[in-house]
């Protein structure tokens, strides 16, 4: 069956305004779930069917779309960035760069293995990793390093790669913000030795909660399968209806990290609308830049001119505040009362790891806790202070939409300026 657009329930009124719901969702994706009640095995952990997978076709799927060799789903992206960590060996004594300025999900996972995270700075032009600052924080015990693609932005993977191959370091893409993203043709994600996603409800392309893996390597990808299935293979010499096709491989250590045959099923039936979403988000984005940019006091952020598709998680703008009158924290709750939105809509950029206080000194047993060296750090904190994040479900928006988005700020501006006199 073709997919038409116009079929999805994308429009939720919240007053007089109608923006796109997320997660998008129709009668095919009940149909999927549908289809999980009816083979009766609701996880990869029990009894075969006869059936292959919704866990292995989408795997297979999302392997292909990212022309990677090897796709592994786990429950959650944190959960992959572990699992990679793991299939690598890095461990206690060992060091991960992972940016100053992001989720807290790459610098928990170095913890988690017992290894240490060493912050580095942003390019406050990307919001991404600097690639100058991982430089400088390289040294003996450095074994990788987490480049992030922050809110769809990539970094400069290029750069980061030379410098790994100069330092012989793992790279892991952590590529939750980028489903779909494009390096001079080349997805986002398939770069380093892993690349990991996200499919929490937020994401481009969600199942509620869920991750992956992708890699080229073979042997990484059976220790990532061993992370991610408790220790668990796949039977060999086949597997009898009613059987169990998971069974002990006592080759490594690990806990359970497996997604649903209900999480997969949403995932297949989400990847068919990614593209045609993504490409709706990148033209209004776009036309955004364009148009925002014109209004004094806001900046929009740089994309590399390697990148040839861009997928958005957030739509970015800066605030100037001695320009434009007013700071991103006074504008965000105008915004989100203007438009008729909640924080999931609009909300403030992450901040900097040293501020965050999910990741803190008093959180944190780990004896190796560290917030690492970070001279520059102000990058981030600006970022912080003068970013304002739009979900990207409103990059989905009608052009009317998309130009009262422009319209609006020009009017505060405006107002702004005439208060000022």
């Amino acid at each position: 069956m073709i997919f038409k657009i116009n079929r999805w329930p994308s429009i939720e009124t919240v007053g007089k305004f109608k923006w796109p719901k997320w997660p998008q969702w129709d009668s095919d994706t009940i149909e999927s779930i549908r289809k999980v009640f009816q083979n009766e095995r609701w996880a990869i952990s029990g009894q075969y069917t006869g059936s292959t997978t919704f866990e292995q076709i989408f795997s297979d799927k999302f392997a292909e779309y990212n022309k990677s060799n090897y796709c592994i789903t786990l429950d959650h992206g944190t959960s992959a960035l572990i699992s990679a960590l793991e299939a690598l060996d890095i461990g206690y004594g060992d060091e991960v760069i992972v940016p100053g300025l992001s989720w807290i999900a790459p610098s928990l996972a170095v913890l988690s293995v017992n290894a240490t995270p060493i912050h580095v700075d942003i390019d406050p032009d990307t919001l991404c990793i600097s690639s100058k600052h991982i430089k400088e924080s390289i040294n003996d015990n450095t074994k990788a390093i987490i480049p992030v693609h922050m809110y769809g932005r990539m970094a400069n993977i290029d750069e980061i790669l030379r410098i790994s191959k100069q330092h012989s370091l793992f790279v892991i893409e952590d590529s939750a913000h980028s489903h779909g993203s494009e390096w001079n043709g080349k997805k986002a994600g398939s770069f380093g030795d892993v690349g990991v996603f996200s499919m929490q409800q937020g994401k481009v392309l969600t199942s509620g909660e869920g991750g992956a893996a992708i890699t080229n390597d073979r042997e990484i990808a059976e220790r990532i399968k061993l992370s991610a299935w408790n220790s668990r293979i796949k039977k060999q010499g086949g597997v009898g209806i009613g059987d169990m096709e998971l069974v002990p491989g006592n080759k490594r250590f690990s806990v359970n990290r497996c997604i649903s045959e209900f999480q997969a099923a949403i995932l297949l039936d989400q990847l068919k609308r990614l593209d045609i979403q993504n490409a709706i988000r990148e033209k209004n984005a776009d036309y955004l830049d364009q148009s925002l940019k014109q209004i004094p006091g806001i900046e929009v952020l740089k994309k590399h001119k390697q990148v040839n598709k861009q997928t958005y998680y957030g739509y970015v703008i800066k605030i100037k505040k001695e320009i434009f009158g007013m700071s991103a924290h006074e504008l965000i709750p105008i915004l989100r009362k203007k438009f008729s939105l909640g924080s999931f809509y609009i909300h403030e950029i992450y901040p900097p790891i040293n501020k965050n206080q999910l990741y803190s000194r008093s959180s944190a047993s780990h004896n190796h806790f560290s917030v690492g060296n970070l001279p520059e750090l102000e990058n981030a904190n600006i970022a912080f202070e003068e970013c304002i994040i739009f979900h990207h479900s409103l990059l989905l928006s009608d052009k009317w939409h998309i130009n009262y988005i422009v319209e609006m700020f020009s009017e505060i501006f405006k107002g702004q300026r005439a208060n000022s006199v």
